[in-house]
């Protein structure tokens, strides 16, 4: 992959990647291999792989994360019906899921895949976080 747009996505039959197939289809003309599809739907069994990166991706960062902050909201100290606290609360969290999102992936590039045998690549962009609030 180069510039982390992938030549060709596989999803499943559910709604939930409309917008992906969208922008996949769109920036088609700019993808290496022009000659593939951009976008293959397919059963989620046959997904495998990615399925597996998501659940450990929920398993490392999301799920804990999300304890996390629910825990800290039930113990009052974070309230999450202030603006100024859901920025900075959400500016924190965004940069510790990027630190967490990278360790995972490296993690995920350095084990086999079993019946490939070896690790497959992943190459994710993280943008900088959102700016601060108006006063």
């Amino acid at each position: 992959m180069e510039d982390c747009l992938p030549d060709q996505v596989r999803v499943d039959h559910g709604r939930e990647f409309y917008l992906t197939l969208f922008v996949q289809e769109s920036l088609a003309p700019l993808r290496t291999n022009t000659q593939r599809d951009p976008h293959r739907q397919t059963e989620s069994k046959k997904n495998l792989r990615i399925e597996r990166f998501w659940v450990e991706v929920n398993a490392r960062l999301n799920y804990p994360i999300k304890n996390a902050l629910r825990h800290m909201e039930q113990r009052g100290i974070i309230d999450m019906e202030f603006e100024d606290t859901q920025f900075y609360v959400s500016s924190v969290t965004l940069r510790v899921a990027r630190v967490g999102m990278q360790r995972t992936v490296q993690a995920w590039n350095h084990h086999p895949i079993p019946g490939i045998y070896r690790a497959i690549d992943l190459c994710v962009t993280l943008k900088p976080s959102h700016p601060a609030p108006a006063s």
